[in-house]
């Protein structure tokens, strides 16, 4: 009998075996594409599309591609889809397969699922209304639903927080009881989580029992958090009955109540075993971003009990925490930094901390202090440290164990003492007191240099403070003077600063930073006096500098400015607008007696090719480095040169081959001697457009107008050149070749020959101005007296005497 029952099971089960293997062959999966669709659709409660259908043997089950699960409706058409997936496996519930023939969901698996998670404005989630719930019979269980390597977006329309994504997301959800009870399992690669928990949906209350925990991959420490809660759905009172957090050998646990129905959600708990080592705190901490500076170390014992009320932005405390034999380390310290005791008591409505002391090395620093009013927006402080006598590197240890954030990326050596009492709001306390630094050196992680002082002594009083006699040095740079600081929230700073030598280029822009906020600048105010041996600044070296000094709203201004530049004199204003990392300046200038191959050389591409004694007047405006600096050269300039010399041209020797004069004898110079140019220049872009040029040289009178490129140094000019009777004697060419052709002679004998001049400063190229001789000639003829002199006005742009007309 047992034989038989063997033999017939067998068959059962082959049979079985074959059917599997020999459906996909007779049986096209895809002509139940749309039952399956609406099938779907209706387990859970959602719109779905699917395309095409495929029929797997192990497991068996119905695989779906291209899947879109439609969003919850009351999010609106334009709401994105719910879920996305390339694949959807479906595994039938067996029970109804074998004894109903009917294909009813078991399981839907999706792989590599894009999902959407909203968190409507009213609270609600946009996944509650997804699932079937009915009563007890198997076939209306909702389906065992298992997420692999999804992704998941968060968005929070009630917080009205930006949008948040996870990757790596695994998910497997149970119906333990139809629509009552189920059993969840979930997982998270970055950052490395997991959880297990039971879910009871019954009675208008949800209520969760699991475990989470939480991993460093680079350290393998781990967090287990056991919780037990319940949510009332319609009060939104949660009730936590167990958070029992293990943290390696450290174990703290918390009850209490959280109300979500108000905005913020209040809290009550109560934290009655708060004792372990602060060492493995410090790592698990970390786990949920909060971690002291990752180059510190820290050990010490922690006990305490609190209790937490109000809302959970601003909650009260009521309790204490204290952490015996304090410990910090840094590789970059030489002695720890310790406190035998830390203790922190808490008041509803104040935060005090018990005297302590502080020590590192042969270091000492006591401190105590007062929070109030700390659970709001506008808390007040009264501390008071002190330190007498110490090593600055020690004392600065202190206070990056302290956390204080003026510390961050500080490193120095020297004498330091400080004695402050702070009182009043704690954005901006009122200080009152002394710190002095002697002999000290200062590394600034956002000054490009050391920064060395032999003295200095800030007394702080109420919202201000001052320096006298201050004395340091920095990139070569040796100051003196006084300051004071008024209102530390948005300072205002008087000062009267004496300075040797000052180089720009020793202290670089810092580069550009795209998460850079507001100008540094922009609430500072400044006002003083400035004296200065030299400045340096792209190229241009200023001597004996005297100006006063102003800055509001990033905006400096040097005015009245004095100084000695290349030989000679400037005075006027700069203004330099600071809000970018590369300042624009407008300045207005007059200069004397300024060396002007210097001046070309050090602002200009124009090197080694004219030379003289420069005055002018301007009003310019230009940014960028030296390099760039042409280019955005923009404004108006008056200049003056005298005693002059233009290298690489003779300007006579190519106004008379222009003129094609015979006899003409040169003398042979490869330069041309200025007596004055006068020019008035406005400048677009680094190009002049000179209305007004008038040039003496080698006994030539030359005036006209044309362009002057600054930034390749091209020239376009159409000049007319006078050259006197006399001076054509004395060169031999009072024999005019081309007189009708290319030049004119007038009736006191001088020569007037109209020329253009193309090329560059370096090689300039003249030529004949046909087209200005043939109007010089009409002239000529209709008038032959003041033909000449009606052009020459014209070139230059000089209206007629009224007594000429």
């Amino acid at each position: 009998m047992r034989t038989r029952l063997a033999i017939i099971a067998g068959s059962l089960i082959g049979l079985c075996l074959l059917i599997l293997i020999a459906l996909p062959f007779f049986v096209d999966v895809n002509k139940y594409r749309e039952p399956v669709r609406a099938r779907l659709e209706a387990t859970l409660k959602r719109p779905v599309t699917i395309g095409s259908l495929a029929l797997r043997r192990f497991p068996f089950s119905v695989e779906a591609h291209d899947v879109v699960i439609g969003e919850d409706p009351a999010l609106g058409a334009a709401a994105a889809p719910f879920a996305q997936t390339k694949s959807l496996s479906v595994k039938p519930r067996w029970t109804a397969l074998i004894f109903h023939w009917t294909f009813e969901p078991g399981s839907i698996v999706l792989d590599h699922p894009s999902i959407e998670l909203v968190r409507k404005a009213d609270g609600s989630w946009n996944f509650s209304t997804i699932g079937k719930s009915g009563g007890g019979d198997g076939s209306s269980a909702m389906p065992a639903i298992e997420i692999r390597d999804g992704t998941v977006a968060f968005t929070d329309l009630q917080a009205q927080k930006a949008r948040a994504i996870y990757n790596g997301v695994d998910l497997q959800l149970r119906e333990l009881s139809a629509g009552t009870a189920y059993q969840v399992h979930a997982s998270l690669r970055d950052p490395a989580a997991s959880a297990a928990a039971q879910v009871d949906l019954k009675s208008g209350a949800i209520a969760a029992k699991g475990t989470l925990t939480l991993k460093d991959p680079k350290s393998d420490a781990s967090a287990d958090v056991a919780f037990d809660f319940t949510l009332d759905r319609a009060t939104e009172l949660l009730h936590i009955a167990t958070l029992q957090a293990k943290l390696g050998a450290n174990s703290f646990g918390a009850t209490g109540d959280a109300d979500f129905h108000q905005t913020p959600a209040v809290v009550h708990l109560k934290a009655d075993h708060l004792k372990g080592s602060i060492k493995e705190l410090a790592q698990y901490a970390a786990l949920l971003g909060i971690a002291f500076a990752p180059s510190l170390s820290v050990t010490g014992d922690l006990d305490g009990q609190l209790a937490i009320d109000g809302p959970y932005n601003h909650p009260t405390l009521n309790g204490h925490v204290e952490i015996a034999k304090f410990e910090a380390t840094s590789k970059t310290w030489k002695q720890p930094v310790k406190s035998p005791q830390v203790r922190l008591d808490f008041t509803p409505d104040s935060m005090q901390a018990a005297p302590m002391t502080v020590t590192c090395g042969n270091t000492q620093l006591t401190a105590t202090g007062t929070v109030t009013a700390y659970a709001t927006d506008q808390p007040r402080v009264d501390a008071q440290i002190k330190s007498n006598a110490s090593a600055l590197d020690e004392l600065l240890n202190i206070a990056s164990a302290a956390g204080l954030p003026a510390a961050a990326g500080v490193t120095g050596q020297g004498s330091a003492s400080v004695d402050i009492h702070a009182t009043g709001p704690a954005k901006n306390p009122n200080l009152t007191g002394l710190l002095s630094l002697d002999n000290a050196t200062l590394n600034l992680s956002s000054f490009p240099k050391p920064v060395s002082i032999a003295h200095l002594n800030m007394k702080f009083a109420g919202n201000s403070a001052s320096i006298d006699n201050l004395a340091l040095s920095t990139g070569g740079t040796n100051i003196t003077g006084n300051f004071s600081v008024k209102n530390f929230a948005a300072p205002d700073i008087t000062f009267a600063i004496n300075a040797d030598k000052f180089d720009a280029a020793q202290f670089p822009p810092a580069p550009p930073n795209k998460k850079q906020g507001p100008s540094p600048f922009e609430k500072l105010t400044a006002k003083g006096t400035l004296t200065a041996g030299q400045l340096i600044s792209n190229g241009i070296t200023l001597t004996q500098v005297k100006t006063g000094v102003s800055l509001s709203h990033g905006v400096a201004m040097l005015s009245p400015l004095t100084a000695g530049m290349f030989d000679g004199t400037v005075s006027g204003s700069i203004e330099a607008d600071l809000h970018s990392s590369t300042p624009t300046f407008h300045t207005n200038l007059t200069m004397n007696q300024v060396d002007a191959n210097a001046l070309l050389s050090a602002t200009t591409p124009v090197k080694q090719q004219l030379f003289g004694k420069l005055a002018s007047t301007s009003a310019l405006t230009f940014s960028g480095t030296q390099a760039s600096l042409t280019k955005s050269l923009n404004g108006t300039l008056n200049l003056k040169l005298s005693n002059g010399r233009l290298m690489g041209v003779n300007i006579l020797d190519e106004i008379a081959r222009a003129g094609k004069f015979l006899g003409f004898k040169g003398d042979g110079k490869t330069f041309t001697t200025i007596t004055n140019l006068d020019a008035v220049l406005a400048i677009q872009n680094g190009v002049a457009d000179a209305s007004e040029l008038r040039l003496d040289a080698d006994g030539a009178k030359v005036s006209g107008t044309g362009m002057i490129n600054l930034v390749d140094q091209g020239l376009n000019l159409r000049l007319v050149a006078t050259l006197s009777k006399e001076l054509l004697d004395r060169a031999g060419g009072n024999t005019v070749g081309g007189l009708m052709v290319t030049a004119l002679s007038t009736a006191d004998g001088s020569v007037v020959v109209p020329i253009r001049v193309t090329g560059s400063f370096a090689q300039p190229h003249v030529t004949p101005d046909a087209e200005r001789f043939a109007e010089m000639r009409i002239k000529m003829l209709e008038h032959p007296v003041d033909a000449v002199k009606g052009i020459f006005d014209r070139l230059t742009k000089r209206k007629p005497d009224a007594k000429e007309q």
